[in-house]
């Protein structure tokens, strides 16, 4: 069995030009640290990682371990669609997702829907 990671957070910050000395048509985002809130659950049946009321959650990281794999919904409030097989696939490794306060999302393994 392997752990689904999930943790939320304000959004993203610009990182500062120290020494802006060339052009460069992009700029350097990361996280703002630290995390809102966090949960680790077992990838396997349909489950739902349960709503948070932080009024600050903006973003959502999903991490999945090597060989496994995730079918998702992310419900924000008023929408309750269970994850299935005709959910998105999120495979191993980590992505972000829009997400705000009172929202949840269902996962279930993807192994059950090929």
């Amino acid at each position: 069995m392997a752990n689904a990671r999930f943790y939320a957070y304000e959004g993203l910050d610009q990182i500062r030009q120290v020494k802006p000395r060339q052009f460069s048509s992009n700029a350097t985002f990361v996280l703002r640290e630290p995390y809102l809130w966090q949960e680790l659950l077992v990838i396997g049946a349909a489950q739902t990682v349960p709503p948070h009321n932080d009024a600050r959650t903006r973003l959502l990281r999903i991490e999945i371990p090597s060989g496994s794999a995730i079918r998702y919904e992310i419900n924000p409030p008023n929408r309750a669609v269970v994850a299935g097989s005709i959910s998105p696939k999120l495979e191993a490794g980590y992505r972000d997702f829009f997400f705000g306060p009172g929202w949840n999302i269902s996962f279930v393994d993807a192994a059950q829907f090929p």
